[in-house]
Order: C-alpha cells, then structure tokens, then sequence
C-alpha cells in the first residue's frame, strides 16, 4: 500500500479540512516509525497482518477454533460480523482490545485499530478510539467455553472513513490474540518472579547542593533487576508461551461499497458530535 485515507490532519503537507488522498511516505505517521525504527519502510505502517494465510489457518486447525468474518452495507451503516467457535475441550479467552465495547452506546464501537482495510493501494486509516482495561490481568478478556460460538456486529463507519463513492474493498480482521487458562496462572508466576528481582538501590541527599537547586532533592535509583528480567525475556521466560498463546485472523473479503456523506465518519462526527453518536 502507497496512500493512506482518513486523517484530516495526516502530516505536514495535509492542507484541506477534508479527508484526502495522501502518500503514506509522507505522513506524520510514517516519520514517527522512522525515528523508532532505522531501515522502516511504508510496508512496516500499522495496521498490516503479523501472521501469513498459512500460519493462520494452521493455528487456527491446531487449536480447533474458527473466527470468520462478514461484511454488508445496510442503509448507512458499512456492518461487519465476526463469528469465533471454539471447537476445542478448552476454554480460551480472546484479549478485549480487539473486541468491541459492552455499551453498544459509545462513538466507536471498537477499542483499537481491528481490520485492515484496503482498495487500489490505499489503507484506510483508524479514527475510533482506545479502551483501558486497568492493570487487572484479567480485566478485558472475553471467555468462549468448549463447544461455544461468540459473535459481535460493528458498524466500520463508525471508526473508518471510506472513499466517497463505489470502490472495491477488501477488508480482513487484524490478529486477534487468544489465551488459555494457564496461560494466566504462567503470566502471573513470571510477574511475581520478576518482581523479586526489583531491588532498587538507594542514595543519600545532595546535602550540599542549595534548596533552590532541584538535584538537592533528586536520589537516583537503580532497579539491578533490569538485565536479569531483559535477559530472561529474551529467552522466552516472559509467560508468553506459544503453548498457552497465541494469535488468529479472519478470512478476508472483498465488496463493493457505495459510501456517501451518509456513511462519512467525519461529516457524521460534524453533524451530531462524538457522545451522540448511536448505532441505529
């Protein structure tokens, strides 16, 4: 992909106060993991799949769930459904970013960018926002038990602006992450383990250094754990065992979509206001 849609404000060169057409080499966004990461290129650009066609469908064999998708336009609304069947003996537990929110009241359904959505070299960007789920490990997971189906429909418009007009999308969900039972009880081993190795070491005060000077009052620490914990991680000792976790997408579609002012994000947004925004 080459061009970004969406964000009005997408880079230093953005100059109208509607969505455009705008090379992703170029934007703000592209500068920003430029300065992360030396050798990026506009391919590395979030949203994208982190797992090829064959791995998923094979994770997803491998661990007997199954997670679908359906798209539709209906009236205003460009409507995708997601349908997961876990056909294993298992609970498994989907992370809650991905998913959308309980209220079914908020401006945007979603919690996070979720789907990759693309039409002639073009990413629609992400407009909806970001939940928090507190530092609970629990909080945010969504359990389907053995033998169950779990199913949501959100509206797109609602967090992706879409070209005016008839375009070909091809439209497929991001990664969604999924946890077994144990991989909770590893996560929290791991965590209390790399507790212990957060010994901090400490400092007397700069007693000799003016009140009016802020190092007076500033005592360095040093968390000797750091090394340990990094090295460790980088050997796999995180609690993130492919065991216990790991990740699957959806089948990608491709539709025809006739969008208008009527299923425009940004001139909904205009009209009504972020906190009244509804799904009809």
């Amino acid at each position: 992909m080459k061009y970004g849609y969406g964000q009005i404000y997408w880079g230093k060169k953005a100059f109208t106060a509607d969505p455009m057409v705008y090379p992703l080499n170029e934007s703000s966004a592209y500068e920003r993991l430029m300065g992360k990461q030396s050798g990026a290129t506009i391919a590395d650009l979030y949203p994208n799949y982190d797992i090829g066609e064959a791995e998923n469908k094979q994770s997803q064999k491998v661990r007997a769930i199954d997670v679908s998708l359906k798209v539709r336009q209906a009236s205003s609304n460009i409507l995708v459904t997601i349908t997961f069947h876990n056909k294993s003996n298992k609970n498994y537990f989907i992370n809650g970013h991905s998913l959308p929110t309980e209220t079914g009241i908020a401006f945007s359904l979603m919690c996070g960018s979720s789907f990759l959505i693309t039409t002639n070299d073009i990413k629609l960007d992400y407009l909806g926002r970001s939940c928090d789920f507190g530092d609970d490990l629990r909080n945010g997971w969504n359990i389907i038990e053995p033998g169950k189906h779990f199913s949501f429909t959100v509206p797109l418009n609602f967090a992706y602006e879409f070209l005016p007009g008839k375009h070909q999308y091809q439209i497929g969900s991001l990664e969604y992450a999924i946890a077994t039972e144990q991989w909770f009880d590893e996560k929290i081993m791991f965590n209390t383990m790399f507790r212990v190795f957060e010994i901090r070491s400490t400092c007397p005060i700069k007693a000799d250094l003016p009140l009016v000077f802020e190092e007076r009052w500033l005592c360095p620490q040093y968390n000797v754990g750091d090394g340990i914990r990094d090295d460790l991680e980088d050997m796999g000792f995180n609690g993130d065992s492919g065991e216990y976790y790991f990740e699957i997408r959806t089948n990608q579609v491709s539709i025809s979509i006739d969008a208008d002012k009527n299923t425009s994000y940004h001139q909904y947004l205009k009209k009504y206001g972020r906190k009244n925004i509804k799904i009809l």
